[in-house]
């Protein structure tokens, strides 16, 4: 089955070197979690810190899990320094620091 796949930032480094845009769509196996994906393109887990599949946050714990489907995107990016809120699909989070921070990410 077929999935794209968006690295961002330095993990770019991973993708195929016919990869445009920082995507690239690859055949997976059926079964296929995002886990299982960035162990095919040497990803090391500990370099994806914010993990989407069509938008919605998968957390560490269900990366292993989450089985993808057909078409899905799936995006990652890297540990990114300079804010201390992460907010996803309108839910914020403190990852870190000073909760009062007005420095914000917004994926």
């Amino acid at each position: 089955m077929k999935v794209t796949v968006k690295l961002f930032a330095l993990l770019g480094q991973y993708l195929p070197p016919n990869a445009e845009n920082n995507q690239i769509e690859l055949e997976v196996d059926q079964g296929a979690t995002p886990k299982s994906v960035f162990a095919g393109l040497k990803v090391p887990p500990e370099h994806c810190h914010l993990v989407l599949v069509n938008g919605t946050y998968i957390e560490p714990g269900q990366r292993g899990i989450h089985v993808l489907k057909e078409q899905d995107a799936l995006a990652a990016w890297p540990p990114i320094a300079g804010g201390n809120t992460l907010s996803v699909g309108g839910n914020t989070a403190n990852i870190g620091g000073d909760a009062n921070h007005k420095d914000s990410v917004t994926a």
